[in-house]
C-alpha cells in the first residue's frame, strides 16, 4: 500500500486521474491503505470519475478501462473489509 503522511497521499490521490491508467491503479491500490481518510478519498474519486463516464461520452479510454475493472460495489466492498 501507499505509505506516509496522510495528508500527502491525499493530495496525490487527488490529482491521480491525470496521470491516466497509472493514477487509477493508485487509487484502487489506495482502497487497500490502513487510513480511513485515504481510503475514503480514493473511493470518493473513483466514484466521481464514474459518474463522470456516465455523464460524459468523451472520456479517455484508459478511464474507462481502469472504472470496468473497479465497479463502485467492489471498491465500496474492498473499503469495507478494511478495518474501519
Amino acid at each position: 500500500y501507499i505509505s506516509g503522511d496522510h495528508k500527502q497521499i491525499i493530495q496525490v490521490l487527488s490529482n491521480a486521474l491525470k496521470y491516466g491508467e497509472d493514477g487509477v491503479d493508485l487509487l484502487i491500490e489506495a482502497l487497500n491503505n490502513p487510513q480511513l481518510n485515504v481510503r475514503v478519498t480514493a473511493y470518493q474519486i473513483l466514484s466521481q470519475a464514474n459518474l463522470q463516464e456516465s455523464s460524459n461520452k468523451g472520456m479517455p479510454q484508459w478511464l474507462k478501462q481502469g472504472l470496468s475493472r473497479l465497479s463502485q460495489k467492489q471498491a465500496f466492498s474492498q473499503l469495507l473489509q478494511n478495518k474501519i
